[in-house]
């Protein structure tokens, strides 16, 4: 009875972290893609995204987008503009650039390994996580006698 048990747990376990780690994540990258790829040729946008980080830009530099900083400190309400800069266009250390864009990348893939760990748990790991507490509260037990009104 145990060994069925920490079976069904192993496999539990198993199924929830391939589920969270590689599917939900696989998935949401590939559906990504896929739309991206409805609007323009994704090699071409790739094409341009490269060249508008590196034209013109001296060696081990590349130009990056970064918000538009206020350059009047007064508390005086300034004119709007019709049509505001997105951003400002500033050379960056290349190193720099591809370390946080790899920054960014690994949190978008945690983000999506939790979001697929709360779809998992939510579709078929809360009948599975009932499993897995009374397996553990078994393995307790066994190490762990209760003291019911023991004294």
């Amino acid at each position: 009875m145990s060994n069925i048990s920490t079976w069904r747990v192993a496999c539990t376990f198993r199924r929830a972290l391939w589920f969270s780690f590689v599917t939900a994540p696989a998935l949401s990258f590939f559906v990504g893609f896929v739309f991206l790829s409805f609007n323009n040729s994704l090699a071409g946008e790739f094409m341009e995204e490269a060249r508008s980080l590196v034209a013109d830009a001296p060696p081990g530099k590349v130009w990056d987008c970064v918000p538009p900083r206020n350059t009047s400190p007064e508390d005086s309400l300034p004119p709007v503009p019709s049509v505001k800069p997105v951003c400002e266009r500033v050379l960056v250390d290349a190193d720099t650039w591809q370390r946080s864009t790899d920054t960014f990348i690994k949190h978008v893939y945690l983000w999506l390994a939790i979001l697929g760990a709360v779809i998992w748990w939510s579709w078929n790991g809360m009948k599975e996580s009932l499993v897995i507490v009374l397996w553990l509260k078994e393995k307790a037990g066994k190490i762990l006698p209760t003291m019911r009104g023991e004294r």
